[in-house]
């Protein structure tokens, strides 16, 4: 019955609850965020791991999809809980599909 109701248009709990929260649904539920800070600094939440790491690019791999940063001197800050923390001169950030 619920398949049902969400096919209808009914929404899911998750997204009654981050309404009224004022928060997008999927960030309840370990969603990805990312937050960047001028050039030098961006935060993702959501990693599940660190697939390539080196100076000028660093791949994180999120649920469905890898986050691809490039750029010079990068570094990995803090990556703890699915939240990663990369430093240094960010040129790019590119979104690739996994599926």
């Amino acid at each position: 019955m619920a398949k049902k109701d969400r096919d209808m248009g009914t929404p899911s709990f998750k997204e009654k609850l981050g309404e009224s929260l004022d928060i997008p649904a999927d960030l309840l539920c370990g969603g990805t965020t990312l937050e960047m800070r001028g050039r030098g600094d961006l935060c993702v939440g959501g990693c599940r791991k660190i697939a390539t790491f080196t100076e000028e690019t660093i791949r994180l791999e999120m649920s469905d999809f890898d986050i691809i940063l490039k750029g010079e001197r990068l570094s990995c800050y803090t990556y703890c809980e699915g939240r990663t923390v990369i430093g240094g001169r960010i040129k790019s950030i590119e979104i690739e599909d996994r599926r």
